[in-house]
């Protein structure tokens, strides 16, 4: 940030301490002091120490960050159970939490555009040059890849002037080839960006259209940028993109179309979402089912497109040989992380053996969200959504509980929501494939374009202009 805010310099423990008095003035209930709201802000500020302990090197903060998880996984399991959920609007009004979002969100993006970024987002990066290391699913590879050129950025001088050649060990490049790999973190660094935007615009959106409460989502908004994680892990793809695919899966699920594509292109990418297609096939069953499914598998087209091109980005810089298109399917597929040997963060020194019961309560615990809760509305979809998302923070092997971004977004907005127990799919989702705005607007469209005999294909009513 210096480049936009001379001498501007704040430490991941400041901001913690910032962060916490800011959300406790926006967002706390002083006269409900005993609202579960007060509670869940509470929790979600205690997730910054552990960040804290694990950015230090002590091993606490991942067994803390397990704790967290616990209270919150059986905090979304009973979400469904409270029916009672009076309007709690933040205590900034809407002008001013657009500019607090807007800010946070401006300061997102210029410490990723300048490379001044915390050593949190270093966490979980394995050492050694990148063409020597073994490597990882391509999600996480493109997740380092995105902060490894910021530290390469801050040392690129002393390699220029061979006063320094660490910079050759952290990219495992020569000098002369670390155009490649600047340039393909560089598109790195532009999709986080694209992310981090998409998040807090679909936030904004789900608070809009289905809480019809554009207070609440800008709330959520900057609630999701006020926490340390969100400043802390800014460059890490692999943190963010999952959450912010879901996300949008809550925005459209009135169309069940778009949301089997936006749920089958986040389990394609890391595997767990894929357990959410019980609950989420069983909101479908009565109404969309069809629709859902045919988006699961039009997400495995999406999918071939992305790593395609992530695949030609990583081979940019050196961390595949061109044309390893197919490994990196095999490797995106193969989601199951515990036939993967580098285990590290909370499963490090641990006995593998001992994760299979958990991964197995796991499975049961999706499976069985196929049958509860019985009538299944947004509420519990969010909140069902976000459990599991949680849940495979306790089974999974790379930096078991530090991958916040996959459920914090649904965990905020189950925080937030009003009571949406009307919003069940046979009233919510059309019989239609096309919504029926879609269909009035791309028949319009035909007609200003003189195609109007195409609209003879679009089912429903359809008119000539005379």
């Amino acid at each position: 940030m210096q480049g936009f805010l001379p001498e501007y310099e704040i430490n991941p423990a400041t901001w913690f301490y910032l962060s916490s008095l800011l959300i406790i003035g926006i967002f706390f209930k002083f006269y409900r002091l005993l609202s579960p709201r007060n509670f869940d802000l509470l929790a979600l500020i205690l997730f910054g120490p552990a960040l804290l302990w694990i950015s230090r090197g002590y091993s606490t903060g991942y067994t803390w960050l397990f704790i967290l998880g616990s209270v919150f996984t059986l905090r979304m399991l009973i979400d469904p159970l409270m029916v009672r959920r009076p309007l709690l609007e933040p205590n900034l009004n809407v002008s001013g939490l657009t500019f607090t979002t807007i800010a946070l969100l401006g300061f997102v993006i210029g410490g990723l555009l300048t490379g001044r970024l915390s050593p949190m987002a270093q966490i979980g990066v394995p050492e050694g040059p990148l063409n020597t290391r073994t490597s990882r699913p391509l999600l996480y590879e493109l997740g380092f890849l995105g902060v490894s050129q910021a530290t390469f950025t801050a040392e690129e001088s002393d390699v220029a002037s061979g006063e320094d050649l660490r910079g050759e060990a952290l990219s495992g490049r020569r000098p002369e080839q670390s155009s490649h790999h600047a340039a393909a973190a560089n598109l790195v660094r532009g999709l986080v960006i694209l992310t981090h935007l998409a998040t807090v615009v679909g936030l904004v959106l789900v608070g809009q259209w289905h809480f019809e409460n554009i207070h609440t989502g800008m709330g959520v908004a900057s609630l999701y940028l006020m926490l340390p994680y969100t400043t802390q892990m800014t460059a890490r793809l692999d943190h963010f993109l999952p959450g912010m695919l879901l996300v949008w899966a809550i925005a459209v699920y009135r169309q069940p179309l778009l949301a089997g594509i936006f749920v089958g292109s986040a389990g394609l990418f890391i595997g767990y979402p894929l357990f959410l297609i019980p609950l989420w096939a069983s909101y479908y069953w009565r109404r969309g089912l069809v629709r859902f499914l045919v988006g699961l598998a039009l997400a495995w087209l999406v999918i071939w497109l992305v790593i395609t091109l992530g695949t030609w980005v990583a081979s940019l810089a050196g961390v595949t040989e061109p044309g390893s298109a197919s490994a990196n399917w095999r490797a995106a597929l193969s989601w199951m992380m515990w036939k993967l040997p580098q285990a590290d963060g909370f499963w490090a020194n641990r006995v593998q053996a001992v994760r299979l019961p958990v991964v197995a309560t796991y499975v049961a615990v999706a499976a069985g969200f196929a049958l509860w809760p019985p009538q299944k509305h947004l509420g519990s979809l969010l909140s069902c959504s976000a459990a599991l998302m949680l849940g495979c923070q306790f089974w999974h092997p790379y930096q078991g509980g530090l991958y916040l971004g996959w459920y914090l977004p649904l965990l905020i907005l189950a925080i937030f929501r009003p009571n949406l127990d009307d919003r069940i799919a046979v009233t919510v989702v059309s019989e239609a494939w096309i919504p029926w705005r879609t269909r009035i607007w791309l028949i319009t469209w035909l007609e200003d374009w003189g195609l109007w005999p195409l609209g003879r294909w679009l089912p429903g009513p359809w008119t000539r202009h005379k």
